[in-house]
């Protein structure tokens, strides 16, 4: 059972946890500015702050070992364990590898180029990120439906390749109607050599004008050419609102069964303070166990009684007659 004060004492570790991931963010990004980098006081400043954070991680990471009931073989497999391995395991590898190279740590942990190996590790700060994921219940079910609507997303990936064979092809003969072929190089009517010099060639101005990104380095020239970007645009409405509509309706559904869930928890905790306050009230006047100077608080009569409440359920499955479950 939570007192208030181990209650405080949970918000305030993950509070420090989440300003560290924040702080942590934000250094892998100022870091690599080669302003920052070339300041030694900066990369210094940088590297303690750094150092903390993998501490706090580290610490987050003890805890989870600690607290966790199973098999270590189970604890390893676990998704949040590997993320959290493999985003504090770099920077204690490249603290090692400076130390046996004779290499100042400060300088080669925090700069940004160095051995290939480390540049690789590197890469592995990112995971932080995800970190993010596991403090966000709006993230984690944007995941699951993400996951739920693994069906649409498929058919998604099933029709893209075949927009985008279709799409190139067209391109590239359209484009044709202005050109003129020369020593194996396509040419427009003015003599400007064509970036659509093959189907294959063409599919990224189908790809980006599908995603509705449009980069804008590559567009058709002639007016046949721009007709078929122009229906391939068109398209790209229906190609992106099909997956967006899915995982749309399942995020929403998600967040609905989530509110739901989180008010009838409320209502049940609510009930719970309520009988509690009269059973402490009961004590008061009844037996007298508990002087009126020091009865327990609302919020732990409340946690009994919900504890109480499990345990007969529990005990109710066990026995297999709920009737003969009584206290």
């Amino acid at each position: 059972m939570f007192t208030n004060q181990h209650k405080t004492f949970v918000i305030n570790t993950s509070t420090a946890f989440s300003v560290a991931l924040l702080v942590s963010i934000a250094l892998l990004c100022v870091g690599t500015i080669p302003a920052v980098a070339a300041d030694p006081y900066l990369r210094a400043v940088f590297f303690v702050l750094n150092f903390i954070s993998i501490l706090i991680f580290s610490a987050e990471l003890a805890i989870d070992c600690i607290v966790f009931r199973g098999p270590w073989s189970a604890l390893v497999l676990e998704p949040v364990f590997i993320i959290d391995f493999l985003a504090i395991f770099p920077f204690y590898l490249e603290v090692l590898i400076a130390i046996v190279l004779g290499h100042d740590i400060i300088t080669s942990v925090g700069s940004v180029s160095g051995l290939a190996v480390l540049r690789v590790l590197r890469l592995f700060r990112i995971l932080r990120l995800l970190k993010v994921v596991e403090r966000s219940e709006k993230l984690r079910l944007l995941g699951t439906a993400v996951l739920a609507s693994s069906d649409g997303i498929a058919v998604l990936f099933l029709v893209s390749p075949l927009l985008v064979c279709f799409f190139g092809t067209l391109t590239f003969y359209a484009e044709q109607t202005d050109e003129y072929f020369k020593d194996g190089v396509w040419y427009y009517s003015d003599g400007t050599v064509s970036p659509f010099q093959s189907i294959p060639d063409c599919f990224w101005l189908t790809i980006v004008t599908l995603t509705t990104v449009g980069y804008g380095d590559v567009a058709p020239r002639t007016t046949a050419g721009r007709l078929v970007s122009a229906a391939n645009a068109l398209i790209a409405l229906i190609f992106l609102a099909f997956p967006l509509t899915i995982i749309t309706s399942q995020y929403s559904k998600l967040i609905t069964d989530a509110e739901a869930r989180a008010k009838r928890k409320k209502e049940k905790k609510a009930a719970a303070a309520k009988s509690a306050a009269a059973f402490t009230e009961q004590v008061r006047r009844g037996s007298g166990v508990l002087p009126p100077s020091a009865p327990f608080s609302v919020d732990e009569a409340a946690e009994i009684l919900m504890e109480l409440d499990k345990l007969r359920s529990r005990l109710a499955k066990i026995v297999g007659r709920p009737e003969d479950v009584q206290f």
